[in-house]
């Protein structure tokens, strides 16, 4: 079940970023602290809206959104799945459901996410195209 989320589950989504992506950035060598991680997921709440999927009363899956209204356009912020859950369309179903939310007022959507991570090829299954590198990521769009 996908519900929205309130500041009370930074701990949960700080979690799962370290479940779900830490690992891809250690073997990139990149840093990382998890009082950054808070700071970007607080700062995220105050400009948009997150959304959590529940498993048996445990968040597993997270999203966040940021409208940006004068631009016609949405920002995924992030998005996170517990490694127990990636595989299973869980990742599809948060996107899906944001998509679905913002499709009435906002006709595009974007995302940045780092060349080396293989959610890329997520992404572009779910029709989201490669706009453009910036530093070490690909901006990406999909048409709503």
């Amino acid at each position: 079940m996908i519900q929205k989320l309130d500041e009370r589950y930074i701990d949960e989504i700080v979690e799962i970023h370290r479940d779900a992506i830490f690992p891809i950035w250690d073997s990139l060598g990149r840093e990382y602290t998890e009082e950054g991680i808070s700071e970007f997921v607080i700062e995220v709440f105050h400009k948009g809206e997150v959304f959590g999927f529940f498993s048996d009363g445990k968040l597993v899956g997270v999203i966040g959104v940021e409208i940006h209204k004068n631009k016609d356009a949405a920002e995924i912020c992030f998005l996170l799945v517990n490694s127990s859950f990636q595989g299973s369309g869980l990742g599809r179903e948060l996107m899906e459901f944001v998509e679905n939310k913002i499709r009435l007022y906002i006709h595009r959507i974007f995302l940045e996410v780092l060349v080396q991570n293989p959610a890329v090829n997520f992404y572009k299954r779910l029709d989201y195209e490669i706009l453009g590198k910036k530093r070490n990521k690909y901006v990406m769009e999909k048409k709503l």
